[in-house]
């Protein structure tokens, strides 16, 4: 029985054992190296925890983000009697009831589930997604011991230094809970159909049939293909060309229209089928943006493609969220340095991942904190790129992505009298309440009954300022004091004496002259 205590105390010491055994390390590269090997050997969830962290240059040094790239998921293979259990928990039915056949050897593996090949009795072939067995027990168990041993992690020095645990904790709990539901995998597949209806490029996504699925079992249309990359090597200049500028139209066309994106467009996930239609696989990972984000985005594609610096800073500070007093002129010069940079691209000399990344050093270097999304962003952008540049190492990614982006701010701007309605709405309903709200709160202060707080940010400074200036008035005032009690020691002759002076008065001397004197090397230090 897996029991929740013993797997917190298995984690706890494990992490204990890794962090006693390699305290001395400080070097980044070799820090990741060893987080890698531990999370690797605490299991899936810790690997799928790697693979969300890696995705956070905010919250994680780059080197760390670098080695958790690295992380690999890997599982044994589920014996035919654990794939029937599953089966029959997950649909109710035998696999022999629902199965005209099925292939017991899996197309596919992972950590969560394993996929198979099969035929329904009306003859369609399908892909059988099939969760393992205890997997969502093991890792809800994980993220309760997680929980439990937070507060001890956040105190642990090196984890302070290097990694917002809280944060990236609550995002990886988010998205691990999502993919263990495959219900909302089928639902993102039936959604991103319904977007790619009116899509310029020709993209195909295999069909659900809910009949044989539930949050456990997932069956979906089988799609014979051969994978985008595999064409790299056969295909001749012209159509890879063609191919290439095809996948990045229809990664890209669903973030401008709707805000959401395959965020894990891997090469297994990326085929052509025989008609030459992309076909999108596994949605188990998706990104979305709201309107306001996506309207951002779409400004910030133009504003690269056009070289506009002003815009590209002021897009970012509306992106991210300033977290201390951002120097404008080094944040403008910084980008600008980018910028330049984005003329090289499409001559093999700088990738569109590469800018992006650069913008994420940038803003984290000015203490800008971006949203969760548009990390995610970046790295779907990194791999779809890369499958793009295996056909054409040639290829810009802006110049696909301008021009979808130029027509979904063009949509936005022509569409604002469909919010007509709704911005009257909103209007009549604070006519209606501010009356009433107004006298509520003139009522509560002439009763004495409203209260107004001013809680000061950014201050720290200056309470720093008067914590030291206090401290060293006292200071100040106490090597006063003895120096004048010294001196009324020896005015008066008391107490023991060497060669005819006073012992406290001289000891009291010089225990003033040295406090005297160290307070005035750190105040030339400041001076200086």
């Amino acid at each position: 029985m897996y029991s929740r205590v013993d797997r917190t105390g298995e984690i706890a010491w494990k992490i204990a054992n890794y962090l006693w055994r390699y305290r001395h390390l400080r070097e980044l590269k070799a820090i990741g190296e060893v987080v890698r090997a531990l999370l690797q050997e605490l299991g899936p969830t810790f690997i799928k925890l790697g693979q969300v962290a890696s995705t956070r240059p905010d919250l994680l040094p780059e080197e760390l983000c670098q080695q958790l790239r690295e992380l690999q998921d890997q599982a044994g293979l589920m014996s035919p009697e654990e794939v029937k259990v599953q089966v029959q928990r997950g649909l109710g039915r035998s696999v022999e009831e629902l199965f005209a056949y099925f292939d017991w050897q899996p197309l596919a593996s992972a950590s969560i589930a394993q996929v198979h090949f099969a035929i329904l009795p009306s003859g369609e072939k399908v892909a059988v997604k099939i969760k393992r067995a205890g997997i969502e027990r093991q890792i809800n168990g994980d993220l309760v011991a997680l929980e439990r041993l937070l507060p001890y992690l956040q105190k642990v020095r090196v984890i302070q230094e290097t990694l917002d645990s809280e944060q990236l904790y609550q995002q990886f709990r988010r998205i691990i809970r999502r993919e263990l539901d495959f219900s909302a995998e089928g639902l993102a597949v039936e959604h991103f159909a319904f977007l790619y209806r009116e899509c310029p490029w020709p993209v195909r996504l295999p069909r659900v049939f809910w009949e044989y699925s539930s949050k456990d079992v997932l069956t979906m249309e089988y799609i014979a293909g051969e994978k985008l990359s595999a064409l790299a090597e056969r295909e001749e200049w012209e159509q890879r060309r063609q191919l290439a500028r095809h996948w990045l139209g229809v990664f890209l066309y669903p973030l401008f229209n709707a805000g959401v994106f395959h965020a894990d467009p891997h090469p297994g996930n990326i085929l052509v089928d025989g008609e030459g239609k992309i076909v999108l696989l596994d949605f188990g990972a998706v990104g979305r943006f709201d309107q306001q984000f996506r309207e951002q985005v779409a400004q910030l594609m133009v504003a690269l493609w056009r070289q506009r610096t002003d815009e590209v800073v002021e897009l970012t500070l509306k992106m991210g969220q300033p977290r201390g007093r951002v120097d404008f002129y080094r944040l403008f010069e910084d980008l600008a340095c980018l910028l330049e940079r984005t003329r090289g691209m499409g001559r093999g000399k700088i990738s569109f991942g590469q800018i992006i990344q650069g913008m994420v050093g940038i803003a984290v270097n000015h203490q800008i904190r971006m949203p969760p999304p548009f990390f995610l962003l970046g790295k779907a952008l990194l791999l779809a790129e890369g499958l793009a540049v295996q056909l054409d190492p040639e290829i810009n990614i802006l110049e696909v992505a301008e021009p979808l982006g130029r027509q979904a701010l063009v949509r936005e701007w022509q569409g604002w009298w469909q919010d007509l309605p709704r911005w009257w709405g909103e209007w009549q309903k604070l006519n209606r309440d501010l009356p009433r709200q107004m006298h509520v709160i003139l009522e509560q202060l002439a009763r004495g009954e409203m209260r107004f707080i001013f809680h000061h940010r950014n201050l720290q400074w200056l309470y720093d300022m008067l914590e030291v200036i206090s401290s060293r008035l006292a200071l100040s005032m106490i090597v006063a004091a003895i120096t004048v009690g010294s001196a009324l020691i020896l005015h008066a002759g008391f107490g023991p004496k060497v060669f005819g002076y006073p012992v406290l008065g001289v000891s009291g001397f010089l225990v003033s002259t040295l406090f005297g004197a160290w307070m005035a090397m750190i105040l030339l230090k400041k001076v200086k």
